[in-house]
């Protein structure tokens, strides 16, 4: 029976490594991998000939069509993809439950009432708005106040043109949800909402319990119920791939013939014993378990950096840059910092939090930046944001006072009480010489002879990040 085991392990894994490779190749910790050009073979390359070929047959109407659908289904607000992930849920859970429930010992009945809910409160939690996602006129003083700008991916003095308020450190506009989400990771389909500062925790925690819940349900459908049937069934057969064929020295195509044969043999079997209730359900878990899985793997990784995924393609663009040789640091004045930086920015746990731990990429540019202009190596900053509009908003309401809003940032930002404080600033040159000016938005900031060429992210800090347990503690406390 080892070679049948061995056969379904080999199977069920090169199935999930494929569809978690259609899925979630695109993630910036992929770029430059295996993954991902697999990914943009599925994604890109794949569909560009399709729409090549489209447009020889049908003038490109095909394609048309279905770029509408694909855009509306992922870049439109709506329920529906939640309503399928549910629904495909609700019916597989049904199937399975309904023919397998006799052949359960009550403990496993027990255990699957248990997890089964969970996925299902998560989901509603995560999709849920509460008041501190969103950066609101009542609540914008409050989510400045929550986190430092730290100069290098976050910036004072930029506004929201369309929100028309200030946008706080680690946030970002959703052009889905039409808010500024405090502390925004992304927007996820599957919940329908933007992941921000409060409904985060939920969403790995629905990451979490949809991980254990399917592979679980394949633990019983595949191991508890069908392992037992199918080996007496198969052991009754004249293998064309005895065991003796598994050594290393038996030929690859011979082994090849009897992997497939056997295959085809467990498959009937089972089908003909679970149908689709026990054995499509086992399957379906078996193959798709991964992808919550690997989701959350990659977001215990960002926890641990100290990041979000929006910040990991801004720490990335930075990243970009340095291979280029263009990026400068520069100390703030007044911060006491020395070459170092890890020994300087210890966590509340004391660990220290250099920038040591971003290694996501993305193909996205800086939100800010700085370059050469015309006068040499004078610098001009990029996207740092205009003053404040005092026209009226789109629903006909006059705007606020935004003389009054900076004048209580300040003051909030001030009081502020999050545990490291910035200390360098990054700019980027466009012929890779070091700054000899400094922009207005750094006049008084940065100490002009402290420039140096910064070829690496882990000689800059990140002081969003406190440690592991710390980042754990500030994410579900919301």
């Amino acid at each position: 029976m080892e070679p049948l085991l061995r056969n379904i392990v080999i199977a069920v894994l090169s199935l999930s490594f494929l569809t978690f490779t259609v899925f979630f190749g695109r993630l910036p910790i992929f770029r430059k991998t295996p993954i991902g050009f697999l990914h943009r073979v599925v994604w890109v390359h794949f569909p560009a000939f399709l729409r090549w070929l489209d447009g020889k047959v049908t003038g490109g109407r095909i394609y048309k069509y279905t770029t509408c659908t694909f855009n509306y289904l992922f870049h439109e607000k709506h329920p529906l993809v939640v309503i399928f992930f549910l629904g495909l849920l609700s019916v597989a859970a049904g199937l399975f439950l309904h023919a397998s429930w006799r052949m359960l010992p009550w403990y496993h009945r027990l255990i699957a009432l248990e997890l089964l809910p969970l996925p299902y409160l998560f989901t509603y939690l995560a999709s849920r708005t509460r008041p501190n996602t969103v950066v609101t006129t009542s609540n914008y003083a409050e989510q400045v106040a929550a986190y430092p700008y730290d100069r290098i991916i976050f910036h004072p003095n930029n506004n929201c043109r369309t929100c028309r308020l200030p946008k706080p450190a680690r946030s970002k506009h959703c052009s889905i949800c039409k808010v500024c989400v405090a502390r925004s990771d992304h927007h996820c389909v599957w919940v329908n909402n933007c992941l921000g500062r409060e409904n985060y925790r939920w969403f790995l925690a629905l990451l979490a319990s949809t991980s254990v819940l399917l592979l679980y349900g394949a633990y019983l459908a595949l191991i508890l119920i069908l392992y037992p049937e199918v080996n007496s069934r198969f052991t009754h057969y004249d293998h064309a791939f005895p065991a003796g064929l598994m050594s290393k020295w038996a030929p690859w195509l011979l082994r090849l013939k009897g992997f497939r044969e056997d295959l085809n043999t467990v498959m009937v079997e089972s089908i003909a014993f679970g149908g689709i209730s026990i054995t499509g359900v086992g399957l379906l878990a078996a193959l798709t378990w991964p992808l919550p899985l690997g989701l959350l793997s990659y977001h215990i990784y960002l926890v641990w950096a100290g990041m979000t995924t929006n910040e990991s393609s801004k720490w990335a663009d930075w990243r970009d840059q340095m291979r280029e040789g263009n990026v400068y640091v520069g100390t703030q004045h007044g911060s006491g910092y020395v070459d170092n930086p890890r020994s300087l920015f210890p966590g509340r746990d004391g660990r220290h939090n250099g920038h040591t731990r971003a290694r996501a990429t993305s193909n996205s540019y800086a939100e800010f930046g700085l370059r050469s202009g015309e006068f040499g190596r004078r610098l001009s900053a990029i996207s740092v944001g205009s003053s404040p509009v005092q026209e009226k908003s789109n629903s006909g309401s006059p705007n606020l006072d935004t003389t009054i809003i900076t004048s209580d940032i300040k003051k909030e930002v001030a009081g502020a009480q999050w545990p490291n404080q910035p200390h360098q600033v990054l700019v980027k040159t466009a012929d890779g010489e070091a700054p000899r000016e400094v922009p207005a938005q750094l006049e008084g900031i940065v100490d002009e002879a402290s420039w140096q060429r910064c070829w690496k992210l882990d000689d800059v800090e990140n002081v969003y990040d406190l440690g592991f347990w710390e980042n754990l503690r500030e994410i579900l406390e919301g």
